[in-house]
């Protein structure tokens, strides 16, 4: 399952943190990817555990860096 971007609304967290442990449960593996974002870091803490590989890269967009986390999740 990929998904990107998708931890931007923090009134969701908790519905997307539940959706991404059904499919963890169901021996899918998840590549997540998501701009490094303060508010979000409290959602990907809870899912570190679940974390087997973990890049970051810099993407460039019209002169603006922006780090970009990529977690490949796996119950």
């Amino acid at each position: 399952l990929l998904l990107s971007d998708i931890n931007y609304e923090p009134a969701q967290f908790e519905k997307l943190e539940s959706v991404i442990r059904y499919f963890l449960f169901n021996h899918c593996t998840i590549i997540l990817s998501t701009p490094q974002r303060l508010m979000a870091k409290d959602f990907i803490t809870q899912l570190l555990p679940y974390c087997n590989e973990q890049a970051t890269v810099t993407a460039d967009l019209e002169g603006h860096q922006t780090d970009i986390s990529v977690f490949v999740l796996k119950e």
